[in-house]
């Protein structure tokens, strides 16, 4: 595979990169493709993950929640992505989980909040069926409230 084609498979099948991002990482590549297989190897591994679902954070209760959500399905099953640009401004006891119009389904907490900011990704439980949500929420366990809540489409 050449260095332009593996580009092109990543700009065709990368959700959530900036342009930017790959404009910086096309010498690393080149360089991979030219001296380091296994490099190769692992950048065409990472596009073998594919979007099923994403969206945007806005804020609940008076709380600061943004940024970007993802959820990809890989060869382990599904993985729950917040993007570099996530951000909640703090709460006690935050966590992730789902639900439909608004209403937060307790039983689907699945992981606590690592960090406030930036990139996490989360492995979602076996058996997770995508389909029977529609929101993906960062829920405050301690007041049993919303802190942020991002359309899934």
């Amino acid at each position: 595979m050449t260095t332009k084609s593996l580009i092109k498979d990543i700009l065709i099948t990368t959700t959530g990169v900036s342009a930017f991002t790959l404009i910086a990482l096309a010498p690393v590549l080149a360089y991979a493709s030219d001296t380091a297989p296994k490099a190769q190897e692992a950048a065409v591994q990472v596009v073998d993950a594919r979007a099923e679902l994403s969206g945007s954070f806005e804020g609940r209760t008076k709380h600061v929640t943004s940024g970007e959500v993802s959820i990809i399905k890989t060869d382990a099953g599904y993985e729950l992505i917040l993007g570099d640009n996530f951000f909640l401004d703090g709460a006690p006891d935050p966590v992730i989980g789902f639900g439909n119009n608004g209403k937060y389904d307790k039983a689907t907490t699945f992981t606590k909040l690592e960090k406030k900011t930036g990139r996490q990704t989360y492995a979602l439980p076996e058996g997770f069926t995508l389909s029977n949500y529609s929101q993906v929420f960062v829920w405050c366990e301690k007041f049993a409230v919303p802190l942020g809540v991002a359309t899934l489409s």
